[in-house]
């Protein structure tokens, strides 16, 4: 056994206990430990032995948590008024609206119809991706993924009717 497995077993009470601070339920705690430990298994060779293990742990476990949270934001944003992420301002959560789902549904249809690049920086960006995210995955610069975003937002209000 390695020894950032090691580290890993014997952290799991101690990461536990913070997971059960950031998320406030057991499920959505004991989901985040497992996602946290997959993610350290896969970049154990990211790991500094001269620093202490937990606090990496704890780290990791916090951009994950917070990654999770900007995705449910722009989903619940995306799901409760699907014109919300069409705007430049900034978001702000709406109240849910019997028909979000068929919206999110037509927004997701009309996003598909854009150009390629337009229509798969957007997605990223719904799924709470940063701009630097989606210029890495799409080998373009972050000035591309503005671009691109911006491009999708003006055609998607232009096909909505707005």
């Amino acid at each position: 056994m390695t020894g950032v497995k090691r580290l890993l077993l014997s952290s799991q009470s101690e990461l536990f206990r913070y997971a059960m601070q950031l998320t406030g339920e057991e499920c959505a705690a004991w989901d985040l430990l497992q996602d946290t430990s997959v993610r350290i298994l896969m970049h154990k060779r990211c790991y500094s032995e001269q620093g202490s293990f937990l606090a990496w742990a704890r780290v990791v476990m916090k951009h994950i948590f917070y990654n999770r949270q900007k995705v449910l934001l722009r989903q619940s944003l995306l799901f409760a008024d699907g014109y919300s992420l069409l705007n430049d301002a900034p978001l702000a959560v709406a109240e849910e609206c019997a028909d979000g789902f068929y919206l999110t549904n037509e927004v997701l249809a009309l996003i598909d119809r854009l150009p390629a690049r337009q229509g798969r920086a957007f997605r990223l960006f719904i799924d709470g991706y940063s701009y630097a995210d989606i210029a890495t995955a799409m080998c373009v610069s972050v000035d591309n993924v503005r671009n691109y975003i911006h491009s999708a937002r003006v055609a998607l209000r232009k096909m909505l009717g707005g």
